[in-house]
């Protein structure tokens, strides 16, 4: 009985005295149940916080290396082991070097273990590789999944892992002459400038991406995109987290019997509304066309229909819906932080947002909020290369519209375009 109690004792004291910050997470619940006394000099009581507080992290971490510290959290929800090494800001000197060692419990699932200790005096060579070009390369080679280093200005490959080599199938040489378009099939590429906006509003995004091998063959990948700087040159750090066979890509593109039967009932959906418009000139019997005939998959509560006049410093705001009920039909807002301004300065093909709620556009909280409204999808036409029209798509749920699901959208298109003409012949005629 002693020498049990002596054991206990020894290994007590053991943990106490590991010069590391010793972590377990109960998984399911999203919680540290059990922590160490040591703290880093460094960090001191903060030390424990840094594993629960996602503001004190983004106070501590090193910008740059922030996504590196979320990368390994994520791994911790998913139960797959994960290392990985950052860097914190220390008070009044250079930063401090801190590792992290993770992996689940080999005897529970629902318990994920490991350690943070200080790493400051075996970074040297680190160091040094940071100051070098191939930095870059080396933070995603340490990746066990395909990561792609995109210029965020141009879209262009700066870098790939050996992980991203294999799955698209290009040469490093071949990788490096490609912009992020060329992996996109050519319906989805206005995703690229969804994803933009929210690198320049949130510095991340996370979703689904269809993408394109070197052979054409598509797939479907679970990505996280992050925006980094380095060396005053901003980078989008592109990781595929999960990848597989997007099926209904492939059956279209093998299948090209069945895609003209597709295309060919989206013609119907389409043709269908125009008969319906055809006659139609006042504004709100026209929008409630599209309310009366809704998209398969697309909830819409409500739809918007912004008359733009950029010279002039305005946009004219007509609607349908109940949600917007109260509001009166053509109310005057400023260009300035409207869905328009958003789209003309990023040059985006359409806008999708997510959730209101966090937007910072002027034009969310002066009308959509207000209103309930929490995601939308914006589509703009053009007359004579100058933007006049845009259509919005209003839902009072978060995330209700995806780029998946534009070729969906595209059916409205033609119709409302014909819709808005019809309005504007009518009113000249006035």
């Amino acid at each position: 009985m002693a020498e049990h109690h002596n054991q206990a004792t020894d290994l007590r004291d053991f943990i106490n005295d590991f010069q590391a910050l010793l972590w377990r997470v109960e998984v399911t619940r999203s919680r540290i149940d059990y922590l160490n006394d040591w703290t880093i000099p460094a960090l001191g009581k903060r030390t424990k916080r840094l594993l629960k507080d996602p503001e004190l992290r983004k106070e501590i971490i090193l910008e740059e290396d922030l996504h590196l510290f979320d990368e390994f959290m994520d791994k911790v929800k998913q139960g797959r082991q994960a290392s990985v090494v950052f860097r914190a800001k220390a008070p009044g000197g250079d930063p401090i070097w801190l590792k992290l060692i993770g992996t689940p419990s080999s005897r529970d699932p629902e318990l994920y273990s490991g350690f943070l200790l200080e790493v400051t005096d075996t970074a040297q060579s680190v160091s040094s590789i940071l100051e070098k070009s191939q930095l870059a390369q080396v933070a995603i080679e340490q990746a066990d999944y395909p990561v792609l280093l995109l210029d965020f200005e141009d879209k262009k490959v700066a870098a790939v892992n050996s992980e991203a080599l294999a799955l698209f199938g290009y040469s490093l040489n071949e990788f490096r002459s490609l912009s992020l378009s060329e992996l996109y099939p050519p319906l989805n590429v206005g995703e690229i400038n969804h994803i933009s906006e929210r690198m320049l509003f949130d510095r991340q995004w996370s979703g689904s991406l269809q993408l394109l091998r070197k052979n054409r063959e598509p797939f479907l990948a679970e990505a996280e995109v992050r925006l980094i700087n380095y060396k005053s040159r901003r980078l989008m750090r592109l990781s595929l987290l999960r990848i597989h066979q997007n099926r209904e890509a492939a059956w279209e593109t093998g299948a090209p019997e069945r895609t003209k039967a597709k295309q060919a009932a989206r013609d119907r959906y389409s043709q269908a509304l125009k008969e319906k418009l055809r006659d139609l000139s006042d504004i709100h019997d026209i929008l409630r066309v599209f309310l009366d005939n809704p998209l398969e998959g697309v909830p819409c509560e409500g739809i918007l229909f912004s008359d733009i006049y950029g010279k002039k410093g305005k946009v004219v705001v007509y609607y349908a819906g109940k949600v917007f009920k109260g509001m009166k039909q053509g109310e005057v807002f400023s260009y300035k932080g409207t869905i328009a301004e958003n789209i003309q300065r990023f040059k985006l093909d359409h806008l999708i947002v997510d959730e209101t709620m966090d937007s910072i556009k002027t034009i969310d909280w002066a009308l959509f909020i207000p209103k309930g409204i929490r995601s939308y999808f914006a589509k703009a036409f053009y007359t004579r290369g100058v933007m006049r029209t845009v259509m919005i798509l209003c839902s009072t749920k978060p995330s209700s519209f995806s780029t998946t699901q534009l070729p969906q959208y595209a059916k409205l298109y033609k119709p409302f375009e014909l819709g808005i003409l019809n309005w504007r012949r009518a009113k000249r005629k006035k």
